[in-house]
């Protein structure tokens, strides 16, 4: 949220960030995915142990 809202009051900030590169290697495309994965990999861990708790407390109630 913090970077939409600097993105809209500095729409450079775009080209600044990016340092005006338009095109990316599918080794960096790669890269950032694998970042993301080890990023969002301990939430989704944690959606789906509380997913199974519920589960498993409306199985067996």
């Amino acid at each position: 949220m913090r970077f939409m809202k600097e993105i809209i009051e500095n729409p450079d900030i775009l080209s600044e960030k990016f340092n005006g590169k338009e095109r990316y290697t599918q080794e960096e495309i790669d890269e950032v995915r694998l970042e993301w994965i080890e990023h969002i990999k301990p939430f989704v861990k944690s959606v789906n142990e509380r997913w199974i708790q519920f589960v498993s407390m409306r199985m067996f109630k």
